[in-house]
C-alpha cells in the first residue's frame, strides 16, 4: 500500500479580538449609569407652563438601553413630587407606543427593537404629549394655562425628540468623541458628511443645553451643578476642538444659567483653547483664572466666590479625562496642503503604484508558461496520437499470423515448438513501435519463403490501414476548435486578473465610513478586487496606536464583508499613516491518499494529485485510467499533467476540462480516463465537484453523509459532445470530503459497509481514514481493479 499525506495550507495563529461588532452601530456608547443619570436629569427639567417634555423626548430618541432610560426618566419625574406622577405615566405610554411601532418588522432594522426611524420616534413622543394634553384639558378645562401646557407638551416633545435623535444620524461614539480625533467640529471633511455633521452638532448642543438647564436647578452647598457641567463641557470642547468651538459651546451652555455666567464660560473656552497646545496644566489654570477674573470684574469678591468654586470643581473633575483627550488641530502644521489633501495624496500614491503593478501582472507569464507546458505535452503525444498503440500493434501481428500462418504446412510444428513467427514476434513488434517497416529478414527463421513474403506484405498493409484510420480520426478534431478554446481561456484568464485589481466603489465607501466611526481623522479607504481583496486606507494618527488597534482592524474586516485580514504594512509621513493589507485565506485543508494497485507489476492506473493553485483554489483530483497497469497509469498521468498545466494559468475549470476532453479524444479510445475533482475557494468557501465517469463521492459532516453522484461519461470516450457534470456544495469547518475509484466500489452509495463506516467512524485524521477505507474495501470486495481513496478535511483558519 502506498500512502501520501500533504498539508496544503498552514494554520495561522491569529489572536481573538475582544467583543464583536454589532450589526447596527450605536450613535453613543453610553453606560447604563450615564443613561440613567441623563434620563433622571431631563425627566425633571421644566420647560414652560408646567410642561416637562425633555425626559419623554429623551426616552423616545434612544435607540438602545431604552428601559434604562425609562427608569431614569421615571425617577427624575417622581422627584418633582405629585406633579411628576403624570409625566411618569406619560413615559410608560410613550414607551408602549414605541414597542408597538418597532415591533413591526417592516419598521425595524433587521428585526431589532427600538430601531425605527426618527419620524416614528417623534410620533411616539407626540402621542405621549397628546395624552398629557387631554388629561390636562379634562382636569382644568379649556383655560389659557391648560392650552399653553398642551401645546408645550405636544410640540415640545416632538421637537425635542427630533433634536435629540439627530445625533444618531452621524456615526460617532462617545469613546471616539472623547479619546479619538473624530473630526466632528473641524469642518474639514468631505462634502457628503457636512450635512450629517451639522445635524449632529445641533443635536449634541440640544443635549448640552437641556442638561445644563436641568442641572441649574440643583444646588449643593450653594454651588450649581449646572454651572459645573457647563464649565466642564466648555473645557473639554476647548481641549478637543480648539478655542473657537470652546467659546461657542461655553456661551450657549452658560446662557441658560445667567448672562454673566455665559460670558465667563466663553472667556474660559478662549483662554484654555489657546493655551492647551502648550500643555494641559496651562489650559486648566488659564480656564480657572479667566472665570475668576470675570467674576471679580462683574461682582468683586462676591463674583469671585460665585464663579471660582464651580470652575475649580469642574476642572478637577475633568482633569483625568483631559490628560487622555487628543487635540483635533494638527500641531506645527505650516502653510501648504490641508490635512485632508495630505491624507488623500498619501493614499493615492500607494494605490497608483499597486494599480500599475497589478495591470502589468495581467500580462504575466502564467498563461504563456501554461500554454508552453501544454504544447510540450501535446508534442510528446503527437507521434503517439497518429500511430497505433503497443496493444494495437500486437493485435495486428496476431491477426496477420492467423491469416497467413495457419495456411502454412509448417504451422503446427511452429506452434508446438514455439518457433517461426513466435520467435520473430518481439523483433517485429519493436520495429513497428519505432515506426520502421518490417521485411522478410525479420521472419527469416520461417521455413516457407513465399509465406514469409506474403506475411510481411499482409502485415504492412494492415498496419498502413490502421495508421491511416488513426490519422484521419485525429484530423476530425478541427484545429479551429482548439484555437477557439485557447482564445476563450486567454480572455477568461485576463478577465479574472482584471477583476482582482478593479476598484470597488461601494465597499470603499463602507470602509471610509467605518474608519471614521472608529475615530480616524480625515480617514479615506479604498478596496480593490473581488475574491482576494487588496485594502488601502489612510488618515491622521499622531502616535499610530489608533490606526493599528485591534478595534480598527475589526472594523475594516466587517466593512469589507467579514473577510480575514493578512499582516498590514504601514507607511508614515509625519502624523499621517497609510495602511496596505490583503485578505488571507479563510479555509485550510489536510489531505491524504491511499492507493492499492492490482497485479504483480505494482503499478496503479489510479493517479491522485492535491495542490493549491495560484488563485487561492484548492484542487483534489483522482483520475482512473482505462484498464490497469502502466498504460492506464500513463493515460491518467497525462490527464493530470494537462490539468495542472492549464489550471495554473488562471482559466476556469470548465474551459480546462473541455480542452482536456478535446485532447483525450485525439488519443486512442483505450486511453480514456475518469475524472473526479474537488475544488474549494479558500477565500470564500465555495466548493465544486467535477465528475466525468467517476463514482459517487461523499461529504462527511459528523454522523451525516451527503452524496455527490453523477451519471457522466469518462473523458475522451465520446466525440462530438462534452459529457461532464459540475455539482456545487456547501462546506463547513470539520467536513471530510471522500473520493473513491471504482475499484473500491462501483456504486458506493449502495454499499452498506462503506456507508456505515463513513457515517459512524470518529476518525478525524485523513490518513488513518483513507487507509481504513482501503483495507476494509479489500476485505469486503476482494481486489479486481486498482483501488484508491482521497480524503480531505476542511478547517476554518482561526
Amino acid at each position: 500500500m502506498q500512502t501520501t499525506t500533504t498539508e496544503h495550507t498552514k494554520r495561522e495563529k491569529v489572536p481573538k479580538k475582544k467583543g464583536e461588532m454589532r450589526g447596527a452601530r450605536r450613535a453613543l456608547e453610553l453606560s447604563d449609569l450615564v443613561i440613567f443619570f441623563v434620563g433622571a436629569v431631563l425627566g425633571r427639567t421644566h420647560l414652560a407652563f408646567g410642561a416637562y417634555p425633555f425626559g419623554i423626548a429623551f426616552l423616545c430618541a434612544l435607540p438602545h438601553h431604552v428601559f434604562i432610560g425609562l427608569a431614569g426618566t421615571v425617577a427624575g419625574a417622581l422627584s418633582r413630587g405629585k406633579s411628576g406622577i403624570l409625566f411618569a405615566m406619560i413615559a410608560f405610554i410613550a414607551l408602549f407606543v414605541r414597542i408597538l411601532i418597532s415591533g413591526a418588522e417592516k419598521h425595524s432594522e433587521h428585526g431589532v427593537m427600538f430601531r425605527e426611524n426618527l419620524t416614528l420616534r417623534m410620533s411616539a413622543g407626540a402621542v405621549g404629549g397628546f395624552v398629557s394634553a387631554v388629561y390636562e384639558l379634562l382636569a382644568r378645562g379649556i383655560v389659557t394655562e391648560s392650552v399653553l401646557f398642551s401645546l408645550a407638551m405636544i410640540f415640545g416633545v416632538a421637537l425635542a425628540t427630533v433634536a435629540f435623535g439627530l445625533v444618531y444620524s452621524y456615526p460617532i461614539t462617545l469613546k471616539g468623541a472623547l479619546f479619538h480625533t473624530t473630526g466632528l467640529f473641524s469642518f474639514a471633511d468631505t462634502k457628503e458628511y457636512q450635512r450629517k455633521k451639522h445635524l449632529c452638532i445641533f443635536s449634541l448642543m440640544c443635549y448640552l443645553l437641556a442638561l445644563t438647564f436641568g442641572l441649574s436647578g440643583i444646588e449643593l452647598l450653594g454651588i450649581s451643578l449646572g454651572g459645573i457641567f457647563a464649565f466642564s463641557a466648555t473645557l473639554f470642547v476647548a481641549r478637543r476642538f480648539g478655542a473657537v468651538c470652546g467659546a461657542v459651546v461655553g456661551f450657549l451652555c452658560g446662557v441658560v444659567i445667567a448672562p454673566d455666567f455665559a460670558v465667563a464660560c466663553a472667556l474660559t473656552g478662549v483662554a484654555s483653547g489657546l493655551l492647551f497646545p502648550y500643555g494641559n496644566l496651562y489650559g486648566e489654570v488659564s480656564a480657572v483664572a479667566a472665570s475668576a477674573l470675570w467674576g471679580i470684574y462683574t461682582g468683586g469678591a462676591v463674583g469671585l466666590l460665585t464663579l471660582l468654586p464651580e470652575g475649580l470643581i469642574g476642572t478637577l473633575l475633568l482633569h483625568p479625562i483631559l490628560t487622555r483627550v487628543p487635540s483635533d488641530t494638527p500641531k506645527n502644521e505650516k502653510e501648504g496642503p490641508s490635512a485632508e489633501e495630505r491624507v488623500k495624496d498619501l493614499l493615492e500614491r500607494g494605490t497608483m503604484r499597486w494599480e500599475r503593478e497589478g495591470r502589468q501582472g495581467i500580462h504575466n507569464d502564467a498563461l504563456p508558461q501554461s500554454l508552453l507546458k501544454l504544447a510540450s505535452l501535446l508534442h510528446s503525444e503527437e507521434d503517439r496520437g497518429t500511430f497505433p498503440s503497443e496493444s494495437e500493434y500486437r493485435a495486428l501481428l496476431l491477426n496477420a499470423m492467423q491469416t497467413r500462418c495457419k495456411t502454412c504446412p509448417y504451422f503446427e510444428g511452429c506452434e508446438r515448438e514455439q518457433t517461426g513467427f513466435y520467435l520473430s514476434a518481439p523483433t517485429l513488434l519493436h520495429k513497428l513501435l519505432i515506426h520502421r517497416a518490417p521485411d522478410g529478414e525479420d521472419v527469416g527463421i520461417c521455413q516457407d519463403r513465399e509465406g514469409r513474403r506474403a506475411f510481411v506484405e499482409a502485415l504492412r498493409a494492415s498496419v498502413g490501414r490502421a495508421e491511416e484510420a488513426i490519422y484521419q480520426s485525429a484530423r476530425r478534431t478541427p484545429v479551429g476548435d482548439l484555437v477557439r478554446t485557447f482564445g476563450e481561456m486567454t480572455r477568461e484568464a485576463s478577465q479574472k486578473a482584471e477583476d482582482e485589481i478593479l476598484f470597488d466603489e461601494e465597499l470603499s465607501k463602507k470602509l471610509t465610513e467605518a474608519l471614521r466611526e472608529e475615530g480616524l481623522l480625515y480617514a479615506e479607504g479604498r478596496v480593490y478586487g473581488r475574491r482576494s481583496r487588496r485594502i488601502f486606507f489612510s488618515g491622521m494618527d499622531e502616535d499610530g496606536r489608533k490606526i493599528s488597534s485591534p478595534e480598527m482592524m475589526q472594523a475594516v474586516s466587517l466593512a469589507c464583508g467579514g473577510v480575514m485580514l493578512g499582516t498590514p504594512s504601514y507607511v508614515r509621513e509625519g502624523q499621517f499613516v497609510r495602511v496596505e493589507l490583503a485578505t488571507r485565506k479563510r479555509f485550510s485543508l489536510k489531505c491524504a491518499s491511499a492507493v492499492l494497485p492490482v497485479g504483480k507489476e505494482g503499478i496503479s492506473g489510479d493517479v491522485i494529485q492535491t495542490y493549491e493553485g495560484a488563485g487561492g483554489h484548492f484542487f483534489g483530483i483522482l483520475c482512473d485510467g482505462a484498464g490497469s497497469g502502466a498504460e492506464a497509469r500513463e493515460s491518467a498521468r497525462f490527464a493530470q499533467d494537462v490539468l495542472r498545466a492549464m489550471l495554473d494559468s488562471g482559466a476556469s475549470v470548465s474551459f480546462v476540462l473541455r480542452l482536456l476532453d478535446e485532447v483525450m479524444r485525439r488519443r486512442s479510445p483505450e486511453d480514456s480516463t475518469t475524472l473526479d475533482m474537488f475544488t474549494l475557494d479558500l477565500y470564500g468557501g465555495k466548493a465544486e465537484f467535477y465528475k466525468h465517469g467517476a463514482v459517487t463521492s461523499f461529504i462527511k459532516r459528523g454522523d451525516s453523509l451527503f452524496s455527490i453522484r453523477s451519471g457522466s461519461l469518462p473523458l475522451g470516450i465520446v466525440s462530438g459532445a462534452f459529457h461532464g457534470e459540475r455539482i456545487t456544495a456547501t462546506i463547513e469547518s470539520g467536513d471530510m470530503v471522500v473520493l473513491f475509484s471504482d475499484g473500491v466500489s462501483a456504486e458506493p452509495e449502495k454499499t452498506p459497509w462503506l456507508l456505515e463506516l463513513l457515517a459512524h467512524t470518529e476518525i478525524a485524521d485523513p490518513k488513518t481514514l483513507a487507509e481504513q477505507l482501503l483495507l476494509r474495501a479489500k476485505r469486503e470486495n476482494g481486489q479486481r481493479d486498482d483501488m484508491s481513496v482521497l480524503v480531505c478535511r476542511v478547517d476554518v483558519v482561526a
